[in-house]
Parts: structure tokens; C-alpha cells; sequence
């Protein structure tokens, strides 16, 4: 017989937080990201969370996601 090869699946990460990791590995990760970067980012405006997103979010993924949140975004959104 001969040998088996083994694969190992490898997934680029694209920061090291720790809440991003566990959502990464859960579902949707995003909304909780830009609660966080909202909460501990100190970023108050759509373009800081574009602009400063550590894990790089598209501007149409951030729009989707305040806009299918509840109205505590929509001084975000103005």
C-alpha cells in the first residue's frame, strides 16, 4: 500500500483579536467587530470604521450590516 498524505486546511487570519477568532469560527463575524471598534476603537463615524477596520471591512459588508441593525446605529449612518 502506499503512503497516505495528510492535508492540513490553513486559514490566513487577519487579526489576532480574540473576539474576531471565536466569531470567525461561530458565523457573522462582522457585527460584533464593529461593535467593538465602536465600543474600544473610539471610531464614531462610518468612514473611521471603513478607513481603520483592523480586519479590513468593505465599505458595502459595514453599510449591510448598520443597516440591518437596530437604531442605536443611526447616528452612524447620518
Amino acid at each position: 500500500m502506499g503512503a497516505v498524505e495528510s492535508t492540513k486546511v490553513t486559514r490566513e487570519t487577519r487579526s489576532g483579536c480574540p473576539i474576531y477568532l471565536t466569531l470567525e469560527m461561530l458565523g457573522d463575524r462582522w457585527s460584533l467587530i464593529v461593535i467593538r471598534d465602536i465600543m474600544f476603537g473610539n471610531r464614531r463615524h462610518y468612514g473611521d470604521l471603513v478607513r481603520l477596520s483592523e480586519e479590513g471591512i468593505a465599505s458595502n459588508i459595514l453599510a449591510n450590516r448598520l443597516g440591518a441593525s437596530s437604531p442605536i446605529w443611526s447616528p452612524l449612518t447620518c
